[in-house]
């Protein structure tokens, strides 16, 4: 999570992935600080596709990294992220975001 972060929002990884780790190896998956780094950005760039896009291509070299540049389980991953992950984001995680947002403002 980056310092001075606007959101509280450090879950890493939603859905599959995270749970497969979680239940076989006891551990964080080791897309874990890519997640929370890529929902950070959505969080910070709100509904604009440019940050969106530029969140989603941050993701992509992240999980390429923690890899080991294997490009089949990198682009995989990024590809259900890209096409699942803005709903997940937006209208499940996106909803407590925004509310916790909108209560410290007041």
């Amino acid at each position: 999570m980056p310092t001075g972060s606007k959101y509280d929002i450090p879950d890493g990884c939603s859905g599959f992935i995270e749970t497969y780790y979680k239940r076989k190896y006891k551990k964080n998956s080791p897309f874990f600080d890519c997640c929370n780094q890529h929902d950070q950005d959505y969080a910070d760039g709100g509904f604009n596709p440019i940050n969106r896009w530029k969140a989603d291509w941050n993701f992509l070299k992240c999980i390429w990294n923690e890899c080991n540049h294997n490009k089949l389980i990198s682009i995989i991953y990024f590809l259900i992220v890209f096409l699942c992950g803005w709903f997940s984001f937006y209208f499940i995680k996106g909803y407590y975001i925004f509310k916790k947002k909108f209560e410290k403002e007041k």
